[in-house]
């Protein structure tokens, strides 16, 4: 409602009057009779009863006009929506044939994978520090050296025959069953002797709240893997906590059936000091693990056993 520009209340009332009459769907000379009987009251009337139904035709005719502008919108979403489900289907089509048909693997051509980096300790309840041991790795023969070997044992093959046949195989395998069996092999070059299993010395060093989990976040495992460790898990991170060491340095011992995986330093800073360390695995290193737990003199003072992936464990036979 627009008022008329006069400051005379009844001259407004009178507006307002007619504007509620035209509302309320009554005719015009259904005025009151103060009004009727008075020509400017009666002018102010109609002209509140005309504005309202000025207002209401104005309001159907927008409401009946099309709203191409909202339409317009519409289907332009419409169709981004469509030409990003039609990208996705496409790229899913080309991720499925990819998948099922890896690229072919020269038989005549080997690979080699770096071996991943070796578990990082976390230090508790100071400033975190992340220690990481990499082993060396062994040295090859010299050309000179291989050649005379094989020329010395005849059962031996040769290394154009080695490669083919290495070859072959590692076609026949998936890429993760690829990268898996590659890791295997040269972590198992650097540990080609297993070591003997020490019996547990006494120690005032006391272990507690010893788990398996995946992460440690805030100091706590954020889980704990039951054994033996599913095929799913790639990394196992071993937790402890221990009491009565400040000052002394221990190490994690990784252990795959007898055969030296990993070590990891642990700076142990307070007498209530919750640490860890943590290894990547793979799925050929199926069976019986350890971690030995040793002091500065090399002795060892703790014992974790864990088995990995249920179908191919290796039971210890270790005390």
């Amino acid at each position: 409602m627009q008022l008329p520009p006069s400051e005379n209340a009844h001259e407004i009332y009178a507006f307002k009057k007619g504007y509620r009459t035209a509302k309320a769907g009554l005719a015009l000379h259904a005025m009151p009779s103060q009004i009727r009987y008075d020509a400017t009251l009666r002018a102010y009337f109609q002209q509140g009863y005309e504005q309202y139904l000025e207002t209401t035709a104005l309001q159907k005719t927008l409401a009946n006009q099309p709203r191409w502008r909202q339409k317009m919108i519409w289907w332009s979403m419409m169709l981004l929506a469509g030409l990003a489900t039609a990208g996705l289907m496409i790229h899913n089509i080309k991720s499925e044939s990819t998948s099922q048909n890896p690229p072919k693997t020269d038989p005549k051509v080997t690979s080699t994978i770096e071996p991943q980096s070796e578990p990082k300790a976390g230090l508790g309840t100071d400033p975190v520090a992340e220690l990481e041991s990499i082993s060396e790795p062994q040295a090859p023969l010299p050309e000179t050296s291989r050649k005379t070997a094989q020329a010395n044992d005849p059962n031996q093959p040769s290394s154009q025959t080695s490669q083919k046949t290495e070859g072959d195989h590692l076609g026949l395998l998936n890429p993760q069953a690829r990268a898996d069996l590659m890791q295997n092999q040269a972590q198992h070059a650097k540990a080609q002797q297993t070591v003997p299993s020490l019996p547990v010395s006494d120690s005032e060093i006391v272990f507690k709240d010893q788990q398996l989990t995946t992460q440690v976040k805030a100091m706590t495992p954020v889980d704990q893997l039951a054994q033996p460790v599913p095929k799913f898990v790639r990394k196992v991170v071993f937790y402890n906590r221990i009491l009565h060491a400040k000052g002394q340095t221990l190490t994690h011992h990784w252990y795959h059936q007898n055969r030296p995986m990993a070590t990891v330093s642990l700076v142990i800073k307070s007498d209530d000091f919750r640490t860890w360390s943590s290894k990547q695995m793979t799925s050929a290193w199926a069976g019986a693990w350890r971690i030995d737990t040793k002091n500065e003199q090399g002795q060892v003072i703790d014992r974790f056993r864990f088995d990995y992936i249920a179908h191919n464990k290796t039971p210890s036979t270790a005390p």
